[in-house]
């Protein structure tokens, strides 16, 4: 056999593997890690945000994937988002499964950006969380894979109050009950809430803060029907509580409206009220990057 062919040879055999390796490179997954509450008493949200990655991956990959390779999702039950529990996740998903990138929802109020944080992978977070960015401005560098995707719950709160406020209906005053959670989320949105309608002359004549999975409403409801606020603003994300409140504030209703705020969007909410919400509104504010 001449050198010529020789070198034919093997030049197309280098070819070869070389397509080869480049084709098994191509048919290799990009894994993208999504921490959210599947169980406990944050699951709803941490499920429809399983839900929303998965409907946007099968798109990605049913108009041929990203960068010519499928996106397969690896998902982690942060559950409570105990600080060992975020941890655990971060080194699950970066450490052990080797996930590309990171996509969360409301994920733990800074403990999961020291968990992320300390892996060079890029972590997405949609936290709205004034303790995130306390905790990525005193280290830029050390948080520079971190990118949180919201505005922080003061400024969302404010926003909400401002659209309901200049809704195109006849408040009979302007008084104003906050409901809200007793996490970080439900106490910064009462603040920013109680700081936005004082600023347009409304007066707060009722601030209840409550834990999770309150069901039963008689006290918070005598007050409410005493003081008739013109508006109650009501943050707890749990469909269970804000469903039940929803249904014992109807038995004798006030003359209110209701900003269920982000207490509407999980799918939860709707599903099982089905008719019964016909004629509630509900929105949630997202920060546009310039």
């Amino acid at each position: 056999m001449s050198a010529q062919r020789k070198m034919l040879i093997w030049t197309l055999v280098g070819i070869f593997l070389f397509c080869f390796a480049g084709l098994a490179w191509a048919e290799k997954p990009i894994l993208v890690g999504v921490p959210v509450p599947l169980t406990g008493p944050f699951a709803p949200i941490g499920v429809d945000s399983q839900k929303g990655v998965e409907f946007a991956l099968e798109k990605i990959n049913a108009a041929g994937g990203l960068l010519g390779r499928p996106v397969k999702l690896v998902l982690f039950d942060t559950k409570d988002f105990a600080p060992e529990r975020l941890m655990a996740a971060a080194d699950k998903l970066v450490g052990q499964d080797k996930v590309d990138s990171v996509h969360a929802g409301w994920s733990g109020w800074g403990q999961d950006v020291k968990a992320f944080g300390k892996y060079d992978v890029p972590y997405f977070q949609h936290n709205e969380s004034e303790s995130c960015v306390k905790i990525i401005k005193a280290d830029l560098k050390k948080y520079s894979n971190v990118w949180q995707l919201g505005d922080i719950e003061r400024n969302c709160a404010a926003d909400s109050f401002n659209v309901v406020a200049s809704l195109p209906y006849k408040f009979p005053n302007k008084t104003l009950a906050i409901i809200n959670t007793d996490d970080a989320w439900g106490s910064q949105v009462g603040a920013g809430v109680k700081e936005a309608a004082e600023k347009k002359g409304w007066k707060v004549v009722m601030h209840e803060t409550i834990p999770y999975g309150t069901r039963e409403w008689g006290p918070i409801l005598i007050k409410i029907r005493s003081l008739n606020p013109a508006l109650i603003q009501f943050e707890d994300a749990s469909p269970p509580d804000a469903i039940t409140f929803f249904r014992q504030f109807m038995k004798a209703p006030s003359n209110s409206l209701i900003n269920f705020g982000y207490s509407i969007m999980p799918p939860g909410f709707m599903e099982t009220l089905g008719t019964e919400a016909d004629g509630l509104l509900g929105f949630e504010m997202t920060a546009v990057y310039q």
